[in-house]
């Protein structure tokens, strides 16, 4: 009876967090995830690089004290023969993420998303930068394809803090490229 009590209150803690906009998608995509033992969300590294040499970053320490750690770009070929497995998945899940790093410098990223909306139209891809690389090109790409979030790393609310933590980083061209994403249409997704 014990384990059922704390297995609710797990459940209650989780689903209390949930943003109220986003509680009864939230619900569904949980349910359809036991309902039909697909994965909701896939995470895939098509880059284990950065634009930047961030000093609390662990990717600076691949090869010395990680080292099996690999800095690498998937290009398109390895992709493909990659996801052309995952089809299955990519079919019956909801969100693809590129990368946990930034996936925006991989040349080949808007290819890999009109391959994945050719395997399932109603894909999503929330999308996760340092903000140095938006351009008002690739924002203007990026406003082609069902974005559902961006999520952008700043690491600080002044300049002194943000370049300080994060090596390689302009603080006005991250308020510009922020600027410029309150402007686009990705701000409605």
């Amino acid at each position: 009876m014990t384990r059922i009590i704390d297995k609710f209150k797990i459940g209650y803690n989780k689903i209390r967090r949930i943003p109220k906009h986003q509680l009864l998608n939230r619900l569904f995509l949980g349910f359809k995830k036991q309902i039909t033992n697909y994965p909701t969300y896939i995470i895939f590294q098509t880059v284990s690089a950065c634009n930047l040499q961030c000093k609390h970053c662990f990717i600076n320490n691949y090869g010395t004290e990680i080292s099996d750690g690999e800095t690498k770009i998937i290009l398109y070929p390895e992709f493909l023969k990659i996801a052309q497995r995952l089809v299955p998945l990519v079919k019956k899940c909801n969100y693809f993420v590129f990368s946990t790093f930034e996936a925006i410098i991989n040349k080949d990223l808007f290819k890999m998303m009109d391959y994945l909306i050719s395997i399932n139209p109603k894909i999503q891809f929330p999308f996760l930068s340092n903000s140095m690389q938006l351009t008002p090109e690739k924002i203007a790409l990026l406003e082609k394809y069902p974005i559902s979030e961006i999520n952008i790393s700043l690491d600080g609310t002044s300049r002194n803090v943000v370049e300080d933590f994060k090596t390689g980083v302009e603080f006005e061209k991250i308020l510009l490229a922020l600027d410029r994403l309150s402007k686009s249409i990705l701000r409605n997704k």
